[in-house]
């Protein structure tokens, strides 16, 4: 008999309640509803008893373990059909050689029906149809009471409560994010206040909230998310917001509206500038993938050289073209779990690995079958979507990918050779990341296109500052900024808008935005490289190496590393002998950070130094 005749409904996203032809049943202890939570949540397979054993007890399982677990299974069956015998066997409950199987409708288990309307919401959101997705999302959060498998002990357990309230944290992100786009801000803005409280270091939900208070006419309220999120988020973990909150932000500042937050910010109301022959390439790629030819693109530049606006603006026809898309973020926070970034972009769950001092919870074998077995998954999903359609899968930010996630990137890369998948990822050459550098290197002769972002030309540039500043008409203040920002738009952009508000002069005492700016992209390179750059700034923007020892007490061979790094970083560039800043707002913040009579001292100590080396 099917499990819908037997009338049975299990509620596992709260305390977990079964009921059977609408009557609640009991399930009695805590570990006999650990065995049927497991079971529960794997319906209509065979669980094994080892697994089951695994799952309730864990790496130390007591002797009796096993008739513990013939017991709870026995006393189980009573509970669902006691009317019958114990030897007439049972329909809900059966056994096979080693191994019990719960036959209950996957439909009739709430939390197995919440996974299902995930991947609704992710059909839904692959064909751009947002009410669908949204009535979707409000049908999956609808079904929660609670805390999942509330107090059901064991190992099994406590992971599938981690999963299932991330899944649930991240519909809810969703949810509210396909209200605000659909134009209802005012109704998500409640809602995400409380989860940014609860959970004060996610930036997704800051992003959000951000949002929602901007399209909702409150710039100021949003603003100041960010100011209370960044303060606290370099007090207790030391670091900077990251790149979608970045976004978010700069468009709030620049822009008559906010962008939404997601994996592909942009300015809006900004139209894109410059860059003809990359973005010809990238949507020449995306032309070849939706007639069926994969590729790799490689884009690669410094910070706020507009990666993230390219890719944006060249990948824009993907979905109208009748491509599927993927767009996930690396982020420095989310480099230690493992497959994050890669099952990110795909939309697929992965479980967090088990910290590193777990002790003897993985052996290094089993970590890499674990891995191993990952990796295939992703293949296999990889396929299943080019089956249906093409494929373009992007990774921002691929310097702060996890390695898992890299080594994945490379096994897909091969795949562009036969399927409709294009592959794009986006870095930055500083922080320095030696499996990022070997995978550049493994596909760039392979069906791989290599995007070097150079600066804006001048041109590109002055364009830009029109667009972002149209107030500004005198043609020698707009050259002033197209020449402090040489070529970055994320500075143009800084520069443009200060110019353009009441306000001191930013070339000479810059924004806090844009001090705030400098400092992200600062905070990039080791503290000796800082130094030497603070060295050339107040030195006037340039100055030979000889210069710079005298300057900073360092031998020049000291300097060799923080030089090149700052070389790499696109902070300097060489002009002759001299080393030159390459945008003069990154010299001015460094001399507008440092307070007056300390910045005084400084210009008139390294005077002397130099003096005194020239000497000599």
């Amino acid at each position: 008999m099917a499990a819908d005749e037997e009338g049975l409904r299990v509620r596992l996203l709260g305390p977990v309640q079964v009921w059977r032809d609408g009557m609640e049943l009991s399930l009695g202890s805590a570990r006999r509803q650990a065995v049927f939570t497991v079971l529960a949540l794997r319906a209509g397979e065979a669980v094994t008893r080892e697994e089951l054993v695994d799952a309730v007890w864990g790496d130390n399982p007591p002797a009796s373990a096993m008739g513990n677990v013939y017991t709870y299974v026995s006393a189980l069956r009573q509970i669902l059909e006691p009317a019958r015998g114990r030897k007439s066997g049972t329909r809900l409950l059966s056994s096979l050689p080693g191994s019990y199987r719960l036959h209950v409708a996957a439909d009739d288990v709430d939390a197995l029906r919440f996974d299902a309307l995930r991947e609704e919401i992710q059909r839904h959101a692959a064909v751009g149809d947002r009410a669908a997705e949204l009535r979707a999302a409000d049908a999956a959060l609808d079904l929660w009471q609670g805390e999942p498998l509330a107090g059901v002990p064991g190992p099994f357990a406590e992971t599938q409560r981690l999963r299932l309230s991330e899944l649930r944290l991240a519909t809810m992100e969703r949810r509210a994010a396909l209200t605000v786009e659909l134009g209802h801000p005012e109704n998500a803005i409640e809602e995400l206040r409380s989860l940014a409280e609860q959970h004060p270091l996610r930036e997704t939900l800051h992003a959000l909230l951000m949002t929602a208070l901007h399209r909702g006419g409150r710039r100021t309220e949003a603003l100041d998310v960010h100011r209370r999120l960044r303060a606290r988020l370099i007090e207790q973990t030391g670091t900077e917001p990251g790149a979608v909150l970045r976004s978010v932000h700069d468009a709030i500042l620049t822009g008559p509206e906010a962008a939404e937050p997601g994996p592909a910010p942009a300015a809006p109301g900004v139209p894109f500038v410059g860059r003809a022959a990359e973005l010809d390439r990238i949507r020449g790629a995306v032309r070849d993938v939706a007639a069926g030819r994969g590729a790799s693109l490689w884009v690669e530049g410094g910070p706020g050289i507009g990666k993230t606006a390219l890719l944006t603006e060249g990948l824009r026809e993907a979905a109208a073209l009748g491509c599927r898309i993927g767009w996930a973020v690396g982020d420095e926070l989310t480099q230690p779990m493992p497959l994050s970034v890669l099952f990110g972009v795909l939309g697929l769950d992965v479980t967090p690995a088990p910290p590193d001092d777990a002790g003897a919870a993985l052996s290094d074998t089993a970590a890499g079958y674990a891995t191993a077995a990952a990796l295939e998954r992703a293949t296999t999903q990889v396929r299943a979507f080019c089956a249906d359609r093409p494929l373009v899968l992007v990774i921002d930010d691929l310097q702060w990918t996890d390695e898992a996630s890299l080594l994945g990137w490379r096994m897909l890369h091969r795949l562009t050779r036969t399927l409709p998948l294009l592959l794009v990822a986006a870095c930055r050459p500083i922080p320095r990341n030696r499996s990022v550098a070997l995978l550049r290197r493994a596909i760039e002769p392979d069906n791989a296109h290599m995007l070097d972002l150079a600066p804006l030309r001048p041109a590109e540039s002055e364009r830009l500052v029109r667009v972002l500043a149209p107030g500004i008409a005198e043609d020698r203040r707009i050259a002033g900024l197209v020449s402090a920002g040489a070529g970055n738009p994320y500075y143009l952009r800084h520069l443009a808008v200060a110019a353009g508000s009441p306000g001191p002069d930013p070339d000479v005492d810059p924004r806090p935005e844009l001090v705030a700016a400098v400092g992200d992209h600062l905070e990039l390179v080791a503290e000796d490289t800082r130094e030497v750059l603070r060295a050339v700034a107040f030195a006037g923007g340039a100055g030979t190496v000889a210069e710079i020892s005298a300057m900073t007490g360092r031998t020049a061979p000291d300097l060799v590393r923080a030089v090149e790094e700052a070389l790499t970083a696109g902070f300097l560039y060489e002009q002759g002998p001299r080393l030159t800043f390459r945008h003069p707002v990154v010299a001015a913040v460094l001399r507008s950070d440092t307070p007056l009579a300390i910045r005084t001292l400084l210009h008139r100590a390294f005077a002397e130094k130099v003096a005194q080396n020239a000497a000599h």
